[in-house]
């Protein structure tokens, strides 16, 4: 995800490496200063109402995420079937 409501609008950032993502009480946008994602947005169906993305909330497929053993993650929910390809 970029960050800071940059979105991928920020110089450096190659929007070909992005898409969106949602959860499914939402709707999403591109803002006025992103430039063209091309990549098809994913929509997440949420584990609890309560959890919810931001709604400038971007995937980089460019980047590594790495997650070590050792850290707490919360899982969120899965890929909508609509999303998956």
């Amino acid at each position: 995800m970029s960050g800071n409501g940059r979105r991928t609008s920020k110089n450096e950032a190659d929007a070909d490496a992005y898409a969106i993502i949602y959860t499914e009480q939402q709707s999403y946008n591109k803002s006025g200063g992103e430039t063209a994602i091309t990549r098809p947005a994913i929509r997440v169906k949420p584990s609890n109402p309560q959890h919810k993305l931001e709604e400038d909330s971007r995937i980089n497929y460019a980047k590594v995420y790495t997650v070590e053993y050792h850290m707490k993650v919360c899982f969120i929910g899965v890929v909508s079937k609509d999303s998956e390809q």
